[in-house]
């Protein structure tokens, strides 16, 4: 869970763009997790 975590927030901050693109589905409901969580 916090590997998750760290790995999203990690991926929070860098262009999605150039990150794998199959990360890309999972990436998008974390940001969106986080994005609920932080202001």
């Amino acid at each position: 869970m916090v590997a998750a975590l760290n790995f999203g927030l990690r991926a929070y901050r860098e262009p999605v763009e150039e990150l794998p693109h199959r990360y890309l589905p999972a990436l998008r409901r974390v940001k969106a997790a986080i994005e609920e969580i932080l202001p």
